[in-house]
């Protein structure tokens, strides 16, 4: 089956943000702002470990993303549920801007509805496409 355009637009997206985060994070851009943010949190994470963190999350990312692209099922579930637990992760983080997690959680909510669309489900099941 021919991959869907919307199943495509999300894992670039993906791949986008991914690779925006992994090199935000390795460059030192973010550094005084994630300085910032973990000093007004209780979390006991240096910036160096969180960097890391953030750049093995971002790696991960974007290899599930690119393995979406081949129509792997299980990457699109494994994303999902890693996004999922960040996301409890960050409300579980008082520090943390609430519009941040707003926008975590919408990322979420976007992302998850065009992997699971009836259309998306018969690409990733390797079916022939339902009918419209």
């Amino acid at each position: 089956m021919k991959q869907p355009l919307s199943v495509a637009i999300v894992c670039w997206v993906i791949i986008a943000l991914s690779i925006e985060a992994i090199f935000g994070l390795l460059s030192g851009i973010v550094e005084t702002s994630l300085q910032e943010m973990l000093n007004d949190s209780r979390t006991p994470m240096t910036v160096s470990s969180a960097v890391a963190y953030g750049a093995t999350v971002g790696a991960v990312t974007l290899g599930l993303a690119a393995s979406m692209l081949f129509g792997a099922n299980w990457a699109r579930i494994a994303y999902v549920v890693l996004t999922g637990l960040l996301l409890l992760g960050m409300f579980a983080n008082p520090g943390l801007s609430r519009v941040l997690v707003g926008y975590a959680g919408l990322k979420l909510a976007i992302f998850g509805f065009f992997l699971f669309r009836p259309i998306a489900n018969a690409y990733f099941s390797h079916q022939e496409q339902p009918a419209a």
